[in-house]
């Protein structure tokens, strides 16, 4: 399977990381993970711990050893991707803070706007290929039961995963959470 130029990049990263952990820990390199997989990581880019097991070859040992590790890198690489001149003038601002960790929450009150306005806002910076974190802004069981039910349905729009995902967010989170998900 050829990957993308970007997924080229994410892979060739991935590689030179796993070889300086693997030379801090004085193991071979395929002792952290062996290229197959490596690549694999690189095309699927998961974002969570739940996501990179669900990678073929990605074993429950290595995401507690070295998953944070690995899931920052590409969480850094995917940010870089991203053209934040793409979005309106708040939808920037927006994205700033969400580079802070704040919460939905946190961002409205500094914004001055409401909840249902940023989370419209943190819509557009994720469909322009801005990389949230989902643990920060989502309960994570409900973010994996809407990216199943996308992942078992690929073809599906948002109405129909509302209304049959069985997912209990609101509207607007559900709608952020879907925006998320179809841009991966």
């Amino acid at each position: 399977m050829a990957l993308e130029p970007s997924n080229d990049r994410l892979y060739n990263k991935l590689v030179k990381y796993r070889n300086t952990i693997a030379e801090h820990a004085g193991v071979v390199p395929r002792a952290v993970m062996i290229d197959v997989v490596l690549r694999s990581v690189a095309d699927r880019q998961p974002v969570t711990e739940s996501t990179l097991l669900d990678v073929p070859g990605v074993s429950r040992i290595f995401v507690e050893k070295y998953g944070k590790l690995f899931l920052e890198e590409i969480q850094k690489d995917l940010a870089g991707a991203f053209e934040v001149d793409k979005l309106t003038k708040v939808a920037k601002d927006i994205y700033r803070l969400t580079e802070k960790k704040l919460s939905i929450k946190e961002i409205s009150t500094k914004m001055f706007i409401n909840e249902n306005l940023t989370l419209g806002y943190l819509k557009e910076c994720a469909i322009n290929g801005a990389r949230l974190d989902v643990e920060t802004y989502f309960d994570q069981s409900e973010f994996e039961k809407l990216q199943e039910f996308v992942d078992a349905n690929p073809d599906t729009d948002y109405k129909n995963a509302r209304n049959k995902s069985g997912s209990e967010m609101s509207d607007p989170l559900l709608r952020l959470a879907f925006a998320i998900i179809t841009k991966r």
